[in-house]
């Protein structure tokens, strides 16, 4: 079965795009699509190298994908939704993503 692999999905917030001075952002499913002419649909694996909102913040684009993460990684984004938090780092994380609330 062949494999298409995409390495980090980047992000989806155009207000983030335009506060770090981004004025032509182009998200990672249309810039496959239009560039290598892959859909979104056929990706079929995203390697996560970490996860931080800039390079994972587009994961929902890839409906297919098995996401591959590391453990550490995993656990240090889980722990952002831990509810005793005071300050709700996922909320801001969430809203990096442009993805709205937890």
């Amino acid at each position: 079965q062949q494999r298409v692999v995409l390495v980090d999905t980047g992000f989806v917030s155009k207000p983030a795009a335009e506060a770090y001075g981004m004025t032509d952002h182009v998200q990672a499913d249309q810039l496959l699509r239009d560039s290598l002419g892959i859909s979104a649909a056929a990706v079929t694996d995203v390697v996560l190298t970490h996860c931080h909102w800039d390079h994972c913040g587009g994961v929902h684009l890839f409906p297919n994908a098995t996401i591959w993460v590391q453990a550490t990684e995993l656990t240090w984004l889980e722990s952002l939704c831990h509810p005793s938090l005071p300050w709700q780092p996922a909320a801001r994380w969430f809203a990096m993503m442009g993805l709205g609330d937890p």
